[in-house]
Parts: C-alpha cells; sequence; structure tokens
C-alpha cells in the first residue's frame, strides 16, 4: 500500500462538503451524542467556517488520500486559533486498515508545524478509534450519557432546590476558577490565562440571564437543613445537560453524588426529556468512576495525539 496526500482540487470542493457534512452527522447520531437536527446544524456550523463564498478558508487544509493514482479517503485539517502549537483533525474518511499509513503521513506533514492534532472519537466511529489505537494520544475530555429513565441507586437521599441569588454570586465565583483548572488540567489550553479567559466566557454565554436564563437550572442539593452540593442542568432538544455538579468538601464519599444525579435524572424526566448528558475532563477519573458506578456510558471522547516534531 503507497499512501499520499493530495490537495483537494478546488471543483472537487463542493461534492467533499456534502459528503462530510453526511459522514459528521452520522457519526453523532450514530453515537447519540447528539439529536438529528443539533448534528445538522452543528456540522453547518462547522463546514461554513471551513468553505467560504466556495473557497477553502485560509485555516483549513482538505487532503484527498491517495493510493497509488485511486482516491481512498480524505482528511480535513485546521489550525487553532487559541493554540498555535496544536492543529486539529476536524474529519478522517479512510478505511479502517488504512489509518497507520495516514496518521504516519499526517505526522510528516505538520509534525515541523505543531507540536499535536487534536480529534474527537465518537462511539462507534472506527476510523478514530483506529487513530486512538495508532497515534497514542492523551484524553482530554469525555462526554458519558444515562436515559433518565434508567434507575439510579443511591445510598443517600437529597432534594434539590433553586438556588438563591446570594449562592449563585458565590456559585458562579468558585465555578469559573474551578472550570479554568480543570481544563488546564486536561490540557485543552495551554495557560492559566488561556484557560480562565475561556471560563469566563463560557459562564457568560451560557448564563447571560444568571438564574433567570430559559432552558439553565441551578439547583443547590439539601439533606434536610444543610446544603451538600449543586446541580447545573441546562435543557436542550431532547436531553439535559449537566454543566456542573459538585458535593461539599465535608459531605464527599457519603454517597451525595450518587444521589444528585439521580435527583436531576428525575427533574430531567419530569421535564419530558429522555437523557442526561455530562462532560469529564481527562484526568478526573473520580468523577468519571462514580458517572461509571451511576450506569453512564461514553459516548464520545476528545483527546490530543503528539506529532513527535519540535
Amino acid at each position: 500500500m503507497t499512501m499520499l496526500l493530495r490537495p483537494l482540487p478546488t471543483d472537487e470542493l463542493a461534492s467533499w462538503r456534502s459528503a462530510t457534512h453526511d459522514h459528521l452527522v452520522n457519526v453523532q447520531t450514530a453515537a447519540n451524542t447528539y439529536g438529528r437536527e443539533d448534528a445538522e446544524a452543528r456540522a453547518g456550523q462547522l463546514l461554513d467556517q471551513a468553505v467560504v463564498d466556495g473557497v477553502l478558508a485560509a485555516a483549513h487544509e482538505v487532503w484527498q488520500v491517495c493510493d497509488d493514482n485511486d482516491v481512498v479517503g480524505s482528511v480535513w485539517v485546521a489550525a487553532v486559533h487559541d493554540d498555535p502549537s496544536t492543529g486539529r483533525l476536524m474529519s478522517l474518511r479512510i478505511d479502517p486498515a488504512a489509518v497507520p499509513h495516514v496518521w504516519r503521513l499526517l505526522q510528516s506533514a505538520y509534525a515541523d508545524r505543531w507540536k499535536a492534532l487534536s480529534f474527537t472519537a465518537f462511539r462507534g466511529d472506527d476510523v478514530m478509534a483506529a487513530l486512538v489505537d495508532t497515534s497514542h494520544p492523551t484524553l482530554i475530555a469525555t462526554g458519558m450519557q444515562s436515559r433518565v429513565d434508567d434507575a439510579i441507586e443511591a445510598v443517600a437521599h437529597v432534594d434539590l432546590r433553586p438556588m438563591t441569588p446570594p449562592r449563585f454570586r458565590e456559585f458562579i465565583e468558585h465555578s469559573v476558577e474551578h472550570y479554568a483548572a480543570e481544563i488546564l488540567a486536561a490540557g485543552a489550553f495551554a495557560t492559566a490565562e488561556s484557560a480562565h479567559a475561556n471560563a469566563v466566557e463560557s459562564f457568560e454565554q451560557l448564563l447571560p440571564g444568571g438564574l433567570q436564563t430559559p432552558g439553565q437550572l441551578v439547583w443547590s442539593a439539601y439533606d434536610g437543613g444543610h446544603e451538600v452540593g449543586i446541580l447545573w442542568v441546562a435543557l436542550k432538544a431532547d436531553r439535559g445537560f449537566i454543566y456542573d455538579i459538585e458535593v461539599g468538601e465535608q459531605f464527599r464519599r457519603r454517597g451525595y453524588a450518587t444521589a444528585i444525579l439521580a435527583a436531576g435524572a428525575r427533574e430531567v424526566r419530569t421535564s419530558g426529556h429522555e437523557y442526561l448528558d455530562l462532560n469529564v475532563w481527562g484526568p478526573n477519573t473520580g468523577a468519571k468512576s462514580v458517572y461509571d458506578r451511576a450506569g453512564y456510558i461514553t459516548t464520545v471522547e476528545s483527546f490530543q495525539a503528539s506529532l513527535g516534531g519540535h
């Protein structure tokens, strides 16, 4: 097998865009990380950034994978605007058996430009699973999911109460710093400054109206008269998404995390939603083990693989 990367001819950009759109939608919906409507919108947004007025944008590169003279796949790579040391593998459409050959070609093409390539592997995507096996990457984050109809066995019990405005101000101040530290430790950002800036921007975008932001539910979790933790859930089209869950330090290892998950699932089910999703940053193995025990399954993982240069 003699493979090479060849720039995508301009007159094939439209057909590549259509095929890549369908591919992105299919892998996301197959993993159930997004419903079809959200997956369509997400794929369209990404491709609109890559193809502008019928021309490939400067930060994006699309290659045909050729075996001798036959085109056998495609690779889409993009620069990461806030991290010049890392590129982003946006899409890889190829036979899984060819992934080791393509990875060597990507190393050769980009090792002098970037230290690493980041990529996302959805559950059931055999191509990206092969890339994980080949590139030996660092895990950055894990997306997990539970059906809210599935019972979660909890040894403790909590009541979720809407968070009060004074408590919300404390929550925001603490959560911004905590989130910035998490994404920095996971390797999602190169500096503390960029991680903190991203955290501030994320909270401003997600909670522009504070506690009154539509679709955002922020609770304090109580056992009797004591607040033992917090839970923040966003309601989306067919699911809830946990943006934050935390148990107070003095109440940890007493089953409250599982109890909060169970209470959150009941609230999401009452709202007419079917799934509850969450994200775990790479180093937080303790949190992931809690979600594993509560019956959550992994639907998507984000990785960063060294290109071997620099």
